[in-house]
């Protein structure tokens, strides 16, 4: 009788010991991945990590990794040219300058004149010319280079078909205009400005 209560004793130690293992073992035993809590992975575009490529903020068609390559260098090579625009002309020398600023506008053709490309991205770039171009003109003015500032500016906004942007070049041309005492010219030029913008400052 004794023998055989030890036994059982025995045979229920075993079972706890047993089952203590087992439950120890399911606590360390790693949980399954679950959803992630981090945001998605932003995107690396061709502007470098974390910066959208072209398109952003659209919905975007078939990706066309050759042209945002083209797009992102003439961006940077842009950038570039427009440091040196600006080195030079902090140093005085506004040829110089001049020069790095209609490297650029050859750069925008490359984009502007190209068939191949949508029509919208031609038209954004071709603004981005008359920009540049503007600041050109500007630069002719500090020189008092006012003829070459004036054929510049006169050739620019007739091209230009964004608002705001023909109105600045315009505007330049009136203060060319106002400068060389030729008032009733000048007062022509504001007054357009004048009327182009009168619709988008007074709402109906």
């Amino acid at each position: 009788m004794v023998r055989h209560q030890m036994r059982w004793f025995r045979f229920i130690g075993v079972m706890v010991v047993i089952l203590m293992s087992v439950g120890l073992a399911e606590a360390q035993a790693p949980k399954p991945a679950g959803p992630s809590q981090e945001g998605p992975e932003m995107d690396d575009g061709p502007g470098g990590p974390g910066r959208p490529g072209p398109g952003h903020g659209k919905e975007r068609g078939p990706r066309n990794p050759e042209l945002e390559k083209r797009i992102d260098a003439i961006h940077i090579t842009a950038q570039a040219y427009i440091q040196m625009a600006e080195m030079f002309e902090k140093a005085g020398k506004a040829d110089e300058s001049i020069a790095q600023l209609q490297k650029i506008i050859s750069l925008h053709e490359s984009v502007a004149n190209d068939a191949t490309l949508p029509e919208g991205l031609r038209k954004d770039w071709s603004n981005k010319i008359l920009q540049i171009q503007l600041r050109i003109a500007k630069s002719y003015v500090k020189q008092n280079k006012l003829k070459e500032a004036e054929a510049l500016l006169l050739e620019a906004s007739k091209k230009a078909d964004q608002s705001e942007l023909k109105s600045k070049l315009i505007l330049e041309l009136a203060n060319i205009s106002r400068d060389q005492g030729k008032l009733e010219e000048a007062q022509k030029l504001y007054q357009q400005v004048i009327d182009n913008n009168a619709s988008l400052i007074i709402k109906k």
